[in-house]
């Protein structure tokens, strides 16, 4: 959902019409990043936060999620010219 609130905040009327579910097509890799990098990081702090506080979500298949998420997001910057 951060990336509807984020993209409606700059652009209000870019899903009018679309049905939900509808993927964002991002003009150049900076605008991908500029949208992207900010999910991304909020999906890790996420997970992490969520491991810390219950032992049921310490299993390898959330760890393996942060670590490929961390990936994807470390790709993004580097290419994307992120923060």
């Amino acid at each position: 959902m951060k990336h509807k609130a984020d993209i409606e905040a700059k652009q209000p009327n870019v899903c009018q019409g679309q049905k939900p579910g509808t993927a964002l097509h991002y003009d150049s890799e900076e605008e991908l990043a500029e949208y992207e990098i900010p999910s991304f990081e909020l999906s890790i702090a996420c997970l992490e936060e969520k491991m810390k506080c219950d032992p049921r979500c310490r299993i390898p298949a959330t760890e393996i999620a942060i670590r490929n998420l961390k990936k994807m997001l470390e790709d993004l910057k580097k290419h994307g010219k992120g923060k």
